[in-house]
């Protein structure tokens, strides 16, 4: 109706001044008068008919949102979707729409804003802050006598240095990087480790491997009655680029302290950043690891398990960050509970990557090379381990090994690279290892028994 009577109101105003626009105009308004009284008029009748079929469509497509989320939800999933936290409820008998509720999102969705906060609570309360005292030349001094400080010189032990650990058993037993507690043992100095909760403790170095940066200490636990809390470990061979991970530790002492990032790469060989002999391939990662952070865990950003012990940084850099795998962590503890030192296996060789771009080079240019690869696996590019030189008289080159062979076995399980095949060889020494290589142009397979030594 209103639009009716607005065009009425102009053809009015301009009916008073007809003589100026002429009869064409006036017959032009009286038209658009008529369709805009007979338009408000249906519009008027016909209000509730429209607002009916709006709100018909409204509940279709809301019952169509539904159906497509509970046909997409994974059906091993409590829930995604909760209809009691949803912000908008349609009833089905009425036409009211309720507001938003504001509830809480749901606890069990696979990844919500308090995913990680989840994890670290989980992993928190076994996290430790340690520090590393000593007696200093000057306390040792005639000062001393005077049961003071006396001008500069401090009286007392003061605190060489600072790292993290965390708790892997009840009764006490953690871990750490060795380089955070190596001084107390150079200098006899004394440990003291304090909880999350405000507890501290002295502890005793159990183990310690500087080749790894592996620790393992005892804390002087003597108040049973209170439990100790203790991390869950994870598996490191599981994890995958991308994965996000939290640092956990004591960074510039400032204990308590947490950072986040993403596994930036799971096996980071120690060669590619500078370091020989005994070190692991570390997990590469761009959370924060600081000063102080050192020892501490890096767990599973989803779960809480503790996956690597952050151990350095690359210098210069920032989200560069590298952590030593707690899988290899683990044989290291063994290997120092039951030996008191780790037992490496020396086999004499050098030994290499067989990528497809190499194979193809060494197929046209070495004689005794492969021709075919039917027995490489496809769609890959690792095909096996090459044994490039053979050290005379070592344990490899008794069991039969040559130069040119290709390891793809040990021990039952199939193998594509270097990682690979020293993951399987594990420290086992003096004992039998079974390896399978394939040497020659025809591609023969031959089966060996390989018994590793002690490295000196």
């Amino acid at each position: 109706m209103w639009i009716g009577w607005r065009f009425g109101w102009d053809f009015k105003s301009d009916a008073m001044i007809w003589k100026r626009i002429g009869v064409r105009s006036i017959v032009t308004h009286a038209v658009a008068l008529s369709f805009g009284f007979i338009g408000g008029v249906y519009f008027t009748q016909n209000r509730e008919f429209v607002q009916s079929r709006a709100l018909s469509s409204f509940q279709n497509r809301q019952k169509q949102l539904l159906n497509l989320m509970s046909t997409s939800i994974p059906q091993d999933s409590k829930s995604y979707f909760n209809p009691e936290h949803s912000h908008t409820t349609l009833h089905p008998d009425s036409s009211s729409v309720t507001l938003p509720n504001h509830s809480p999102e749901p606890t069990n969705a696979p990844l919500s804003r308090y995913s990680l906060s989840d994890a670290i609570d989980k992993a928190g309360p076994a996290v430790v802050n340690i520090t590393v005292t000593s007696e200093t030349n000057s306390s040792k001094s005639v000062f001393k006598s005077f049961g003071g400080n006396i001008g500069p010189y401090r009286v007392g032990p003061v605190p060489v240095s600072s790292g993290s650990g965390f708790i892997i058993s009840s009764d006490g037993l953690l871990l750490t990087n060795a380089h955070v507690v190596i001084s107390a043992q150079r200098s006899q100095g004394s440990i003291h480790v304090t909880l999350q909760d405000g507890r501290s403790y002295t502890a005793e170095i159990l183990g310690l491997d500087q080749n790894s940066d592996i620790a393992m200490l005892q804390l002087n636990y003597d108040t049973p009655e209170i439990p100790l809390p203790k991390v869950e470990l994870g598996d490191s061979s599981k994890l995958r680029t991308g994965e996000w991970v939290v640092a956990l530790g004591s960074p510039l002492t400032l204990r308590n302290s947490a950072t986040a990032g993403i596994v930036s790469a799971t096996e980071r060989e120690a060669y590619e950043i500078g370091m020989s002999g005994g070190s692991p391939a570390f997990i590469q990662t761009d959370a924060a690891i600081t000063l102080g952070n050192s020892g501490g865990p890096l767990i599973d950003g989803i779960s809480g398990k503790v996956i690597g012990i952050n151990t350095m940084k690359a210098a210069s850099s920032e989200g560069i960050s590298f952590a030593v795998p707690i899988n290899y962590a683990l044989e290291v503890v063994q290997q120092l509970r039951e030996y008191g030192t780790v037992r490496r296996p020396f086999l004499g060789c050098k030994l290499l990557t067989l990528h497809v771009a190499l194979a193809d080079q060494l197929r046209s240019s070495a004689f005794n090379f492969p021709k075919t690869m039917d027995w490489a696996p496809k769609n890959t590019d690792e095909l096996g381990v090459l044994v490039h030189d053979v050290l005379k008289g070592s344990p490899i080159a008794k069991s039969g090994i040559e130069p040119g062979d290709i390891i793809v076995q040990v021990d039952g399980h199939r193998i594509s690279n270097t990682n690979q095949f020293l993951a399987e060889l594990g420290h086992k020494v003096e004992t039998d290892v079974k390896v399978v290589v394939i040497r020659g142009k025809d591609s023969k397979r031959f089966e060996f028994c390989v018994r590793p030594s002690v490295r000196k």
